[in-house]
């Protein structure tokens, strides 16, 4: 199925209910839906200068690329130059070189912006990462400081008590149900 002549890949499942108005809980779906056929929209306007630079169509033609996600800009982009279907064709014949370089231009740049998004992220989540890491490895460094100083007593009260009292023989159990073997 298309809309507009877009693959289907890049629409929401035939199930999906209708749009929420602009900036209320949108997906991204329905957030390109809407800028997909704000496009169309402009590209039908058709008008008799062209999309001249302060005019009401190139105004519109330009905040439907805005309404475009930032994530689904580069494949939109190819789509529009180089695939089939109304939109598509439209966008190719309708525009002036100077016009389709513009547009193409506005959306490299929404893709540009995703990519730094994506990286920053990457970049946030690898700090995140290693200060776990980091916390981890101090945790460890403090069980085994921990261990150490408990087989030290235990060795202690064994050392003074005598390996087969009592005292001994309750410590060294007591660490080895908790999993500590002390020499």
């Amino acid at each position: 199925m298309a809309y507009f002549g877009i693959p289907s890949r890049h629409l929401p499942s035939p199930g999906h209910r209708g749009s929420l108005p602009s900036g209320l809980g949108d997906s991204e779906e329905d957030q390109f839906r809407r800028g997909a056929a704000a496009l169309k929209a402009a590209l039908d306007l058709n008008p008799r200068g062209g999309y001249v630079k302060g005019s009401r169509a190139r105004e519109a033609l330009e905040k439907a690329i805005d309404l475009i996600p930032d994530a689904r800009a580069a494949d939109f982009g190819i789509h529009l130059t180089t695939g089939s279907g109304p939109i598509a064709e439209l966008f190719r014949y309708r525009l002036a070189p100077e016009t389709l370089a513009t547009v193409i231009d506005l959306l490299k740049n929404k893709a540009a912006r995703e990519v730094a998004r994506v990286r920053a992220e990457i970049r946030r989540r690898e700090i995140e990462r290693q200060q776990i890491e980091r916390r981890i490895q101090q945790d460890e460094q403090r069980i085994r400081d921990l261990t150490r100083r408990l087989c030290d007593v235990i060795n202690q009260v064994c050392g003074s008590e005598g390996n087969s009292s009592d005292q001994c023989t309750s410590a060294r159990s007591m660490a080895l149900q908790n999993g500590i073997r002390c020499p």
